[in-house]
């Protein structure tokens, strides 16, 4: 029977103690997720409370919320494929703002 020391195996040392799993980091879509999920939650939970519960206000929060998410985390110098998606996603937001604000514009006019 061949006996082996620790020198025999150049990885391993002497004294490791038992690894633990290696826990792995958020990534940062999954960050935003959640972020978003809490801004979303805190919005309603405030309208709800005051008890002005407006279908335009809350969609003007959410995308208020969201613009700043995205922007928090966009990296610097590229641009990963799930960006382009949401820049769609924040034009229709815009479109859907704009609407918002002429209708409100107009119901000022007519009065």
């Amino acid at each position: 029977m061949k006996c082996f020391s620790a020198q025999s195996f150049p990885g391993k040392l002497q004294d490791s103690k038992p690894s633990l799993p290696q826990e792995t980091p958020m990534r940062k879509q999954q960050t935003a997720i959640i972020a978003f999920a809490a801004w979303v939650t805190v919005v309603s939970a405030i309208l709800i409370l005051a008890r002005w519960i407006d279908l335009e206000v809350f969609f003007i929060l959410c995308l208020i919320g969201f613009l700043v998410i995205v922007q928090i985390i966009q990296p610097g110098y590229i641009q990963p494929g799930y960006l382009r998606y949401i820049k769609y996603l924040i034009a229709a937001g815009i479109v859907l703002f704009g609407i918002i604000v002429i209708k409100r514009v107009l119901d000022i006019i007519a009065r």
